[in-house]
């Protein structure tokens, strides 16, 4: 699907925490986070609704499966893709830590963003705005 697209914005042309509709493995909007080189999305997996990151197509050859295809308007959401530091999570959130610190989980499945219902529910209303859908 996305293999064959060949006309998409590249990295360089890409603005920070904007969203774009992205051709994708798991959806069809993302907000680009420049530092991570990859777009936030929310993924519908197993009745469960997650954000989720995946890697422009150009950084990672083995990796990357979002081609940009455009710019829609920029996040209106203060911090979108910021990860919350797990001191600011607190006590409950020990025990994970202690699990990724000995690498019996990985931090990506797990880790929580600020905002993130706020995100959940921008990203699912701008889908159904736009596709008429949720999820893809």
């Amino acid at each position: 699907m996305w293999e064959s697209v060949e006309n998409y914005l590249k990295v360089s042309e890409l603005k920070d925490r904007y969203l774009y509709q992205i051709c994708a493995r798991n959806s069809d909007l993302g907000i680009w986070l420049k530092d991570n080189n990859s777009f936030l999305i929310s993924r519908f997996k197993f009745d469960m609704n997650f954000l989720f990151e995946e890697i422009h197509w150009d950084v990672c050859t083995h990796f990357g499966t979002v081609k940009p295809i455009k710019e829609i308007e920029i996040c209106p959401i203060k911090n979108a893709g910021r990860k919350r530091d797990w001191n600011e999570i607190g006590k409950e959130s020990n025990k994970m830590r202690e699990m990724v610190e000995r690498k019996e989980i990985d931090e990506f499945h797990i880790c929580m963003y600020e905002n993130e219902i706020e995100i959940l529910n921008y990203l699912n209303t701008k889908e159904k705005e736009i596709f008429g859908v949720n999820g893809t």
